[in-house]
């Protein structure tokens, strides 16, 4: 099982179209469930929520005191059932082919999944495509680049799919 853990903060406004991405997947025999965390919020979150409470594969998870990303992240990946965790932000979307390009690897329990984002617009016009060369055809000096210099596992989690005991417990730093 795959889980996906949205946390949410005054995101009610592209919170549908992130939730209906992962709902609207190509056939793929993939389980998963969606864990959408309210981290405070203020704006209509509970409403919209309203409209999926009947959906078994969401879990709506609400937090009354705003904490910050990490620890919201690390909220609902304590309350995931998945073998696997996919972060989505709630202001993005998901291609509706990504489960069932990633199914050959999960099938094979290959623990770390990365995909190249596409970046787009608001209207969902593509601005950026991101392509990293295969290790296959790189020197050493590229395959390190390619590990360390220019992947940004530390910065951005929304383009992995990682196996749940690989998942880090994200780091809660107070700002006052």
């Amino acid at each position: 099982m795959i889980s996906f853990i949205i946390p949410v903060y005054n995101n009610a406004k592209t919170i549908e179209k992130t939730i209906n991405s992962i709902l609207n997947q190509e056939t793929n025999n993939l389980d998963y469930e969606i864990i959408v965390v309210n981290d405070g919020s203020t704006d209509n979150l509970d409403e919209i929520m309203k409209n999926y409470l009947d959906n078994k594969k969401i879990k709506y998870l609400k937090k009354e005191k705003n904490t910050g990303l990490s620890d919201t992240r690390n909220y609902g990946v304590r309350n995931s059932n998945g073998d696997y965790i996919i972060f989505v932000d709630s202001d993005d979307y998901i291609s509706k082919s990504l489960l069932k390009e990633i199914e050959p690897y999960i099938n094979k329990k290959v623990e770390l999944i990365k995909w190249s984002p596409v970046y787009v617009d608001e209207y969902g016009k593509e601005l950026e495509k991101t392509n990293l060369i295969g290790f296959e055809n790189a020197t050493g000096e590229q395959g390190f680049n390619i590990l360390f210099g220019k992947d940004n596992l530390i910065e951005c989690v929304w383009n992995y799919a990682i196996h749940k005991k690989l998942v880090p417990t994200f780091p809660i730093r107070n700002i006052s």
